[in-house]
């Protein structure tokens, strides 16, 4: 069941777990946190109410699968800023 779930998220593009379903500020803050190094446990206390019902196992397969998705988001990003910034430099 868990995989076919997951199969139906990659195919349909959106994820459907717990964390993706907090809005987009507090999956935010969950990524700043994962990528700071912040235990589950506590990115849960520190969320408070927005956290209410997650579990570790739900950050767990988060970091794995939105996150990711956020990194490479963050890197493209990065990308084009770069590449908007190299002809103003010419300038």
């Amino acid at each position: 069941m868990i995989k076919k779930n997951m199969t139906a998220e990659r195919e349909s593009g959106r994820r459907r777990g717990n964390v993706a379903r907090l809005p987009k500020e507090a999956r935010d803050i969950i990524n700043g946190m994962i990528e700071d190094g912040v235990g589950y446990r506590e990115i849960i206390e520190r969320l408070g109410e927005a956290g209410k019902g997650l579990d570790e196992s739900n950050l767990s397969r988060w970091k794995n699968g939105g996150y990711q998705d956020w990194l490479a988001e963050q890197r493209f990003i990065e990308r084009m800023r770069a590449r908007q910034e190299t002809p103003a430099d010419l300038v």
